[in-house]
């Protein structure tokens, strides 16, 4: 472990100055309590604190500790599932629905970037995914459907100007799209909190979460320090705490 408490790597070793957060205290209201201090709980609090809502992020260690803290940095627009799986799976309207989704979210991050004066660069502008296999006319009509379909902006890129911009003969043709980009994903997390508590928000690290059990109209999340009373509970974790994976369960056989 590094000395800030991160895993040693090279986002936790150019991370500069930093904030640490206290253990939740013995108790604390919210509007909403999200359980994980990755991306996706504080983009989700921050959202609600934009909006009004008391919300408060419980992280069982440091935030942005697992794959938010430690991923390539790629903010690129898409799924795992390229846009002729999706067209062919949902149809051209909802695949369109839900590609916008993402390029959505493409511009909200650099928005938040911008608007909280967030410091996660150096910030590359273009993604450029890149071929093993000769097959340009293949990357040709991919992105010529997906322009077509999608408006998505993206470029064929040939042979030549790959292994220039690579400088390696590895590759063959490759997609490029100028939307997408690259930063430092541990400082963007950083930026989020901060901007968070701005808002009047509210981050716990170290904060495992115990128990989640229903108290009237609401709910109560406990952790060994303290807990949240709230009205609403958002779990935000890519390997959710046994507490909050029995919660779910038990939702679930309520249905």
């Amino acid at each position: 472990m590094s000395y800030s408490g991160y895993i040693d790597t090279y986002y936790a070793d150019t991370l500069g100055r930093e904030k640490t957060y206290p253990k939740l205290p013995a108790q604390m209201n919210a509007d909403v309590c999200i359980v994980g201090g990755g991306f996706a709980g504080l983009n989700t609090a921050l959202s609600l604190a934009e909006r009004g809502k008391r919300a408060v992020v419980l992280e069982s260690k440091r935030i942005g500790w697992g794959s938010s803290g430690r991923n390539a940095g790629f903010v690129a627009k898409g799924y795992a599932a390229d846009e002729d799986y999706l067209l062919k799976k949902l149809g051209l309207e909802k695949a369109r629905q839900i590609i916008t989704l993402t390029q959505n979210a493409r511009g909200l991050i650099r928005q938040r970037i911008e608007k909280y004066n967030i410091d996660c660069g150096p910030v590359i502008n273009g993604v450029m995914t890149a071929s093993w296999r000769d097959n340009d006319a293949e990357l040709k009509d991919y992105v010529k459907k997906s322009n077509d379909n999608f408006n998505t902006g993206f470029e064929f890129w040939p042979r030549e100007k790959v292994q220039a911009h690579c400088k390696t003969d590895k590759y063959y043709g490759a997609v490029y799209s100028d939307a997408d980009y690259q930063f430092h994903p541990l400082r963007y997390v950083h930026g989020l909190a901060a901007a968070l508590e701005s808002k009047g928000g509210h981050v716990c690290e170290n904060s495992p979460v115990t128990k989640i059990e229903k108290s009237g109209a609401g709910w109560i999340v406990k952790t060994e320090t303290g807990s949240v009373r709230c009205e609403h509970v958002v779990l935000a974790g890519s390997r959710p705490v046994s507490a909050a994976t029995a919660f779910r369960r038990r939702r679930s056989r309520a249905r």
